[in-house]
């Protein structure tokens, strides 16, 4: 039986299913400095970029890079986070999970644009495993371009020990 996730996945890309890509010229893409930009007919591939923070205190900022790979664009399809604080013993499990009081601003590098206007919580724009937060339209990140990832606490008692991000998505080759 497939799950709520599943469904919105194969609703989001009009009936393709659970993990399929888009076919090519059907799913409109957010591609800065393009209208009407469409996936190209090449191969593609899933692909996920993930990235750890370490402890961030409160109040504090922490920046990391991802460099997309030379070799192929990148659509940003969803984001997940698991995040662990501080003190705590337990490992997160389903329905346990922490949702940090940290924001989080992404910008493309290769356009030199924040993908949003400040900052925005991380249970606002990530979900976790189960529930991923999947984009409206796949986000085109060109070849050899950079994301530029700032997560900031805004929570003014808690350490957050360990934040782990994961930017998924799939990969276009042109040969």
């Amino acid at each position: 039986m497939r799950g709520l996730g599943e469904n919105r996945m194969a609703e989001f890309y009009r009936g393709g299913g659970l993990g399929a890509m888009p076919a090519a010229g059907e799913a409109s893409v957010f591609a800065p400095n393009q209208a009407g930009y469409t996936i190209p007919d090449v191969p593609q591939d899933w692909f996920s970029y993930p990235l750890t923070f370490g402890s961030l205190a409160p109040a504090a900022s922490l920046t990391q890079t991802i460099q997309i790979d030379a070799s192929a664009d990148f659509y940003l399809t969803q984001i997940e986070q698991v995040t662990m604080v501080t003190g705590t013993t337990t490992v997160p499990t389903s329905g346990t999970e922490n949702l940090p009081l940290v924001t989080l601003l992404l910008n493309d590098g290769g356009s030199n644009r924040n993908l949003m206007q400040a900052g925005v919580l991380i249970p606002h724009i990530t979900g976790d495993g189960r529930w991923p937060h999947y984009l409206r339209h796949p986000r085109l990140f060109a070849r050899n371009s950079t994301i530029t990832v700032t997560i900031t606490s805004v929570d003014g008692t808690n350490t957050y020990s360990a934040i782990y991000l994961n930017f998924e998505g799939f990969k276009t080759y042109n040969n």
